[in-house]
């Protein structure tokens, strides 16, 4: 497969998948609210989270058909791989961050039940 069809290809499955997960968010709200359910709600607006990974993707997949140049004679298809380590990096670091949220709240917690 040419490497400009893949690109297409690539981008257009991701356009997909962030229309879908926008859908799957506004439904989540929506119902979240309705059913006043707030985990459903938090679920909903974590959802849209969803689509940042999605346009950080769909930016890759539109640089990495760029044809080769000056700057990068072998082409620019790397870009989706370091878009891909960028991606597990970001993720490690909002697991760290909910992880200390988390045992922050927990000191809290015990606190209270000590007074």
């Amino acid at each position: 497969m040419d490497l400009g069809k893949r690109s297409k290809e690539s981008q257009k499955v991701t356009i997909v998948g962030a229309s879908i997960d926008l859908f799957l968010s506004i439904i989540k709200i929506v119902l979240g609210y309705i059913g006043q359910s707030s985990a459903l709600i938090a679920d909903g607006i974590h959802s849209f989270s969803d689509l940042l990974t999605d346009w950080v993707t769909w930016y890759a997949s539109k640089l990495s058909g760029d044809a080769p140049d000056d700057d990068h004679p072998y082409g620019h298809d790397d870009v989706c791989q370091y878009m891909g380590i960028n991606r597990v990096l970001s993720m490690m670091i909002l697991m760290m961050n909910t992880m200390m949220m988390m045992m922050m709240m927990m000191m809290m917690m015990m606190m209270m039940m000590m007074v």
